[in-house]
C-alpha cells in the first residue's frame, strides 16, 4: 500500500517524536515510493491572501526538512483544499524544480471533492460501498460500513469497475487517478489493515477479468503514467493560462475570505516584516557578534509560526475563532 504526505509541518511534529528505529523504517518507504512527500512546502498555503516572499520561505523551510532528514526533493504539487488557485503560486513551485520551465502538467479531480466518495466515480453512494471503515454516516454515505464477503465481492468489484469506467470519460488518457482518504483517516492500524484487506481482495478480481489494471500508487506514480502515455500516444495536453479566482460553490463565490478577521491579516503582515528585518540584521551582524542558538532559534520559532498562518484555513480566516 502506498501513502502521500502534503504538508511538512505536520510531519516535522510527528517526525521528532520517534525513535531512530521508526525513522529508519519511514526513510526505507521513502526510497522505495511508497510514502511520497508532495509538495513539500510548510502548510498548504492560501492562494490567495500571502505576500509573495512569504509563500517562498513556506517551499523554503519544508523542503529544507525534507532534503536533510530524507535526501529527496518532491516533484509534485498538490493542493486540493485551498479556495481556489493562482498561477503565481504555481509559477513559484516550478521555480523550485530543475527543468526551466514554467508550464505544469496539471490534473484537476473531476468531482466535489477529495474524499472517498467523490473519488471513484459519479456516484458518491456507489463509491462508499468501497469505504470499509467509515466512521460517520453522511448524505453520500448512508449506509453502514460493509465489509468484503464471498457474498458481496463480486458485485462490489463491478460496481468499482463501472464507476472508474464512468470517470474514465472525464479523461483524455486512460491514465484514471482515485485518491483513497479524507481529512483524519488512517490514524490507526486498524484503519489500514482492515482498508487494504478490502482493497486488496477487490482489486484481486478486478484485474482477473482484464479489462481495467488496477493497483496502489501514489500522486508521482499517476503523473509518471500519464506523462508516458501522452508521449507514447504522441498527445499534447490541452493548455489553460491564468487564475482560477473566485472559487465558485453552487450560487455563492468564496471572496469575502479576501478581507473577513482584518486584525490577525494585519499582525501577519506586520510579523512578517518585523521578522525579515531581523533576519537581515543578524546576517549583518555576525559578521561582529556571532549568532547564537538562542537568536537563531527564536528566528525560526518566529518564522515557522509565520508560515503556519499561511496555511489555507488560518490566513483566510475560514477557521473556527477557537483555533486561533
Amino acid at each position: 500500500m502506498t501513502f502521500v504526505w502534503a504538508e511538512t509541518i505536520f510531519l516535522e511534529r510527528w517526525w521528532r517524536q520517534q525513535n531512530d528505529s521508526v525513522k529508519a523504517d519511514v526513510r526505507q518507504l521513502v526510497k522505495e515510493g511508497r510514502l511520497d512527500l508532495v509538495t513539500g512546502s510548510w502548510v498548504m498555503t492560501d492562494e490567495a491572501n500571502p505576500y509573495y516572499p512569504v509563500s517562498v520561505d513556506n517551499i523554503i523551510e519544508g523542503f529544507q526538512f525534507i532534503a536533510n532528514e530524507f535526501g529527496v526533493k518532491p516533484s509534485v504539487l498538490f493542493t486540493v483544499d485551498p479556495f481556489g488557485h493562482s498561477n503565481s503560486i504555481a509559477y513559484l513551485y516550478k521555480q523550485a524544480d530543475q527543468t526551466g520551465e514554467t508550464a505544469m502538467l496539471t490534473h484537476v479531480l473531476p468531482y466535489y471533492h477529495y474524499d472517498i466518495p467523490s473519488s471513484c466515480g459519479p456516484s458518491p453512494p456507489a463509491c462508499c460501498h468501497i469505504d470499509f471503515l467509515r466512521y460517520y454516516k453522511n448524505y453520500n454515505c448512508f449506509m453502514e460500513a460493509a465489509p468484503v464477503t464471498k457474498d458481496n465481492l463480486q458485485l462490489k468489484a463491478d460496481t468499482l469497475s463501472t464507476q472508474l469506467k464512468n470517470m474514465s470519460d472525464a479523461y483524455i488518457s486512460d491514465v484514471v487517478i482515485m485518491l483513497y482518504g479524507d481529512d483524519f483517516r488512517f490514524t490507526t492500524p486498524f484503519e489500514w489493515k482492515v482498508q487494504y484487506e478490502g482493497l486488496r481482495q477487490v482489486f484481486d478480481v478486478i484485474n482477473s477479468q482484464n479489462a481495467i489494471d488496477i493497483r496502489f500508487g501514489t500522486i508521482s506514480d499517476f503523473f509518471k503514467e500519464l506523462e508516458n502515455w501522452y508521449e507514447k500516444n504522441d498527445v499534447r495536453p490541452p493548455s489553460l493560462t491564468g487564475d482560477f479566482f473566485p472559487y465558485k460553490l453552487e450560487v455563492a463565490s468564496w471572496t469575502g475570505y479576501y478581507t473577513t478577521r482584518p486584525f490577525y491579516k494585519s499582525q501577519e503582515r506586520r510579523l512578517h516584516w518585523l521578522l525579515r528585518a531581523a533576519d537581515l540584521l543578524s546576517s549583518q551582524a555576525q559578521h561582529i557578534v556571532p549568532r547564537t542558538d538562542e537568536t537563531l532559534g527564536k528566528l525560526e520559532k518566529a518564522r515557522k509560526a509565520l508560515l503556519l498562518f499561511q496555511h489555507h484555513d488560518a490566513i483566510t480566516g475560514t477557521h473556527e475563532f477557537i483555533i486561533i
